[in-house]
């Protein structure tokens, strides 16, 4: 658990300053800068969730591959291994530019059935080929960095980094030092960037192995995986970007804009999980390939209550200061309060349920993890296409949440079934309940202050509250270590 802890904590610093940044981006520079154009922040979004979906693809599994096997081949093959993950994506890359460009229209027009958003779309659409090369190997190159135990920094880059750039862009379109088409080719540079400073980051650490050869590598077994791998984490990250795509086609660009604030604030909730994946997928296989389920079992359980014990204090904070934050946006983008809810609910549900998908996806049973992605991505296309129609935006969250509980219902049931492991502990059903009790409380009350004081308030309020039964009961000892020796350096000097 130190490795876990020690870049964990480094990881959610991270996070949390790009958390920051997202949401100063997302709930003031965005709104403000396209308030007149609301279709171009829909168009940026589309893009964004296109360019997620393409390159996980199109990377035929090839990040996890690296994952999953770099502590399982031999020394003399891990520079081969490195060098098998950098050709499998171009497999699929190559078809996809030479196809985007020749029906870049086409494509358009079957992804949204507004005219003006299909031809948008049209225009925009060759930035797609870079953004999603750039992408695909900057993930590739951030598993090989969190394969050998470093993964703060593909965190960093990926959180902070680009966020930042995102934010000297919207400055910049917003005082009219740019147009569109800047915004959007520096954008896609930001892509770049990140690949840059991953690949300059292994070759100081001397982590980038690479070998032109792939002759002694178990290939059959190998490309077996990552055929899997890309179909399961194709399948997930389509379920939760798939309701940006439909209501594109099926609503406008202007739609989505409003509905990526609402879903920003309700996946803020989920940046803890995102904080301590990459070190955990490591710490998970490896505890595979020793046999070590004991060990596993405990991880399991102390890592979903670590989760939820972060992620309860986030949805607190967030839900309990909703109407705030809602009330300093323009007028256009506000309204998603109950979005935000529905969305928040479901990825509070998921912190509860821990790691459950990466012990399938890592371990031998992971071509079940083919067979649930594909049943629940099935699941979330009829859901939001019953839902939509009938609630708007709200019944896109209403699908989202619906599939993330039935995800991580069956993912336990199958952990339980096949390893006899749960994350469930007495301690998780009360931290639970009052979580829920607490953002009840604080969504109720109303200081008679500006937005930002009275969310400030509550958050301090709440922090305190939470934080001192948290420490009192013991709930998470690495937590009472930090505070503890926070309290010896900087309060008592000893």
């Amino acid at each position: 658990m130190g490795v876990v802890i020690k870049q964990s904590i480094w990881n959610s610093f991270y996070t949390y300053l790009g958390l920051v940044l997202g949401a100063i981006n997302t709930l003031f520079l965005f709104p403000y800068a396209f308030e007149d154009s609301m279709e171009y922040y829909g168009l940026i979004q589309t893009m964004l969730s296109y360019t997620l979906a393409i390159s996980t693809f199109a990377a035929l599994g090839a990040p996890q591959i690296l994952v999953r096997f770099f502590h399982r081949v031999r020394e003399d093959q891990k520079a081969n291994l490195g060098f098998f993950a950098l050709l499998l994506p171009i497999v699929l890359l190559v078809p996809f530019g030479f196809l985007g460009y020749i029906f870049k229209t086409e494509f358009a027009v079957f992804f949204t059935e507004n005219a003006r958003d299909a031809e948008l779309l049209s225009t925009y659409f060759p930035y797609l080929f870079p953004m999603v090369l750039f992408n695909i190997y900057f993930e590739l190159f951030s598993s090989l960095s969190i394969a050998q135990f470093k993964s703060v920094m593909p965190l960093f880059l990926k959180e902070v980094e680009r966020r930042v750039i995102t934010l000297i862009l919207l400055l910049a379109y917003s005082f009219n030092l740019i147009d569109i088409d800047w915004f959007i080719g520096l954008f896609t540079l930001s892509f770049l960037s990140q690949f840059a400073v991953i690949i300059s980051s292994l070759i100081k650490q001397k982590l980038l192995v690479l070998k032109p050869s792939i002759s002694n590598l178990p290939k059959r077994e190998l490309v077996n995986y990552g055929f899997f791998s890309f179909l399961t984490y194709g399948g997930d990250l389509l379920i939760n970007r798939i309701d940006i795509v439909l209501i594109g086609k099926y609503v406008d660009l202007e739609s989505v804009a409003f509905y990526s604030i609402a879903y920003f604030i309700g996946m803020v909730i989920n940046t803890p999980s995102k904080a301590a994946s990459g070190i955990s997928r490591t710490v998970i296989s490896k505890s595979l390939e020793n046999n070590d389920f004991e060990g596993l079992n405990a991880f399991y359980k102390k890592s979903s209550l670590a989760l939820l014990i972060a992620t309860g204090w986030i949805f607190i904070l967030v839900v309990g200061s909703l109407q705030e934050l809602y009330s300093i946006i323009p007028s256009k983008f506000q309204g998603g309060v109950l979005i935000s809810v529905v969305i928040g609910l479901g990825r509070l549900f998921n912190a509860i349920c821990g790691i459950n998908g990466h012990i399938i996806t890592m371990g031998k049973y992971y071509r079940m993890n083919l067979l649930m992605s594909a049943g629940l991505l099935i699941t979330t296309l009829v859901a939001n296409l019953i839902f939509i129609p009938k609630f708007g935006i709200l019944g896109a969250g209403i699908a989202s949440t619906l599939v993330v509980v039935l995800n991580n219902s069956w993912k336990i049931q199958y952990v339980w079934q096949k390893y006899r492991m749960t994350p469930y502990t007495p301690q998780l059903l009360i931290i639970s309940l009052l979580v829920l009790g607490f953002s009840a409380g604080l969504f109720s009350i109303q200081f008679e202050s500006m937005p930002f004081i009275s969310a400030a308030l509550k958050s301090i309020l709440a922090s305190l509250i939470f934080g001192w039964i948290i420490f009192k009961f013991n709930y998470l000892p690495e937590f009472n270590a930090i505070v503890k020796g926070m309290w010896k350096k900087y309060v008592s000097g000893k």
